[in-house]
């Protein structure tokens, strides 16, 4: 009798609840048949609204809650079905519907609470949480056909907050399920012999983490701080005191989305893993069964949390905790992982982990950032791989907005000849092509550390001579060594290819710009303007030069070398006759040894041109040779 009134409830469609059948309606009847059947007790001063939360439970709690659902849509939803009836009217209104939803809800969420609260290791909880989880499933679809848009009209609009509050209180029901039918919950953490040492465990890590980085957290705190700052979630202590209340402090509060479980989630994973419920292989198909949880992601997650361990190797707890977590490596992807944790690995000493990890970060352009590039970087180079550092620092600043190109340069530039300073290998570095941005980083960092770094001296001054760029080699000479003869063999060594490279020079190049007024205290650049004095006696705009450099001499007799600025078309290197450069302008002879004043190399050669024209055919090229 029972099951025939279940199969009527079943089969009636909810349209058809309005309609009569003698003196009384189908829903009236429908409620007559249950309550004789005895699935409920039927009230004298029941009225149409109970009778229909009445069936509304009664279809919950046999299994099939999408009943509700289908009431929505043949009858909430439905614009063309009205009544003049106020109580019909009512019960045609999605408001109604959700008045019994809250109702359900509060009932369903009190009994979820008490079995926390009984414990997961009580006979009975496992089997009234399983029961609750099946009816929020069904009861979290109706939240959800509750939810806007609000033109299906007749009250379908619902807060957000309903569909929040089923959601929770779905996943604590579920996960306290999950704990108490592997039975978990039913013993204290095999791995710890009271929580007072889990907890004394817990604060050495954190202790650890601070002190392997400045300012560094353990990946359970991370956990912790991102549950309560990004998901709404209240303060969790780590350790949780006990499963049941960890459950509850996660899934009866915050957030509710994807985002959010997966946090939740992961937490719930760092407990089960560290106090040592369950081993690593059986967790992740548990996830993978009651939560369709990836195995990359709850590897991730494990990954993690054996990171943490290893921070204390002295307890059973972190023995073997880092090849743990080096052998999660192997199942997870590399953007399932928060960049700090390749670091870490790369910090104990594991490159080959994080190298894996770093290959896979395939992160589209406009995500990367400077971190991600310099971590990047770090773990090439430590792995011995200068060619991939190398490509992926280039890769990094091709795709970089151009407005942060130089900074990044700067940055990733400095780190890769701070490597090789540690390791020896500037000389390999120098010999990289480098873009226009790149070589200013490399300089500048080459200049910097010139003077407190010899190695680097020298380096700068090669990385011109290996690219054929003898006067800014001469330059960087001149202010990374001080005046005198080479004080070590390298030092004279790199004065040898100087001189040999100055003597190779062109005699146009060893004749720039330079002119020696009567009077002024030494050599000087000639303006780019042009001219002599052309703004005036009082507005001198020559730049003084400050420095010679006197090892490196060119061939021939009272030739020496100046140096001065960083680029060509600065006039980075000048030759004077010797008695000019003494200042002797005054001597017999001195006009005809002074070096012609050109502004630069293009105007010198515009004169070369306009005097050939001049004399009606090609003109020999008349620059004073010593």
């Amino acid at each position: 009798m029972a099951q025939a009134a279940l199969d009527a409830l079943v089969d009636t469609s909810p349209r058809e609840y309005f309609t009569r059948v003698g003196h009384q309606t189908r829903l009236q009847a429908l409620h007559a048949q249950c309550a004789e059947a005895g699935l409920f007790t039927a009230s004298a001063t029941a009225d149409d609204v109970s009778r229909l939360f009445a069936l509304f439970t009664l279809s919950l709690e046999n299994g099939f809650g999408t009943l509700v659902v289908d009431y929505l849509a043949e009858v909430c939803f439905d614009t063309q079905l009205t009544s003049s009836d106020p109580t019909q009217a009512f019960l045609m209104d999605g408001q109604c519907v959700r008045r019994w939803l809250q109702r359900t809800l509060s009932v369903i969420r009190s009994r979820v609470v008490t079995a926390l609260g009984q414990g997961l290791g009580a006979p009975t909880s496992a089997g009234v949480l399983a029961r609750a989880t099946a009816e929020l499933s069904s009861l979290h679809l109706v939240a959800r056909a509750l939810t806007p848009p609000t033109s299906l009209g007749k009250g379908a609009a619902a807060a957000d907050s309903d569909e929040t509050e089923v959601a929770r209180a779905l996943q604590a029901a579920r996960a306290g399920a999950w704990v108490a039918t592997q039975g978990w919950g039913a013993r204290a953490p095999p791995r710890f012999a009271s929580e007072a040492e889990w907890r004394s465990v817990a604060a050495r890590r954190r202790a650890a983490a601070a002190a392997a980085t400045p300012g560094g957290t353990a990946f359970f705190a991370d956990a912790c701080a991102g549950l309560a700052g990004l998901h709404a979630c209240p303060a969790i202590s780590y350790p949780a005191p006990s499963l049941e209340r960890l459950i509850q402090s996660l899934f009866l509060a915050g957030a509710s989305g994807s985002a959010a479980l997966h946090a939740k989630l992961m937490l719930l994973a760092f407990h089960l893993a560290d106090g040592g419920w369950c081993g690593r292989r059986e967790l992740l198909d548990q996830l993978w069964l009651t939560w369709h949880v990836q195995r990359d992601v709850g590897s991730a997650w494990l990954l993690q949390h054996f990171l943490d361990a290893s921070l204390v190797p002295e307890h059973p707890s972190g023995v073997s905790a880092l090849e743990e977590a080096v052998a999660c490596a192997g199942d997870v992807s590399g953007t399932q992982l928060p960049l700090k944790a390749l670091r870490v690995l790369l910090e104990r000493g594991r490159p080959e982990a994080a190298l894996l990890l770093a290959r896979q970060r395939c992160l589209p352009a406009q995500t990367r950032d400077l971190e991600e590039a310099s971590a990047a970087l770090s773990i090439c180079l430590a792995s011995g791989l200068l060619a991939e550092a190398v490509l992926r620092m280039k890769q990094h600043l091709r795709e970089v907005e151009e407005a942060q190109r130089a900074q990044h340069a700067d940055a990733l530039l400095g780190q890769l000849f701070e490597w090789g300073a540690a390791a020896r290998q500037l000389h390999a570095l120098i010999r990289l092509p480098f873009t226009v941005v790149e070589e200013e980083a490399a300089l500048a960092w080459l200049s910097a550390q010139a003077g407190s770094h010899p190695p680097a001296a020298a380096m700068w001054a090669l990385y011109y001579l290996e690219r054929g760029r003898t006067p800014e080699a001469l330059f960087a000479y001149a202010h990374a060594f001080p005046p005198g003869p080479p004080t070590s063999e390298p030092q004279a060594q790199l004065v040898a290819l100087l001189e040999r490279a100055a003597r190779d020079l062109p005699t146009v190049y060893a004749s720039l710009v330079v002119r020696v007024d009567p009077g002024a205290p030494g050599p000087s650049l000639r303006p780019l303007s042009g001219g002599d004095d052309e703004q005036g006696a009082g507005e001198r705009t020559d730049v003084a030069l400050g420095f010679a450099l006197p090892t490196p001499a060119l061939p021939g007799a009272g030739r020496r070398l100046l140096a001065m600025g960083p680029r060509l078309r600065d006039c980075p290197l000048v030759c004077l006759p010797e008695r000019v450069a003494r200042g002797g302008e005054g001597e017999e002879g001195a006009g005809e040894d002074r070096l012609p004043v050109w502004p630069d190399l293009t105007q010198l050669s515009a004169k070369l041109v306009g005097a050939g024209k001049e004399d009606g055919g090609r003109a020999p090229m008349r620059i004073p040779v010593p």
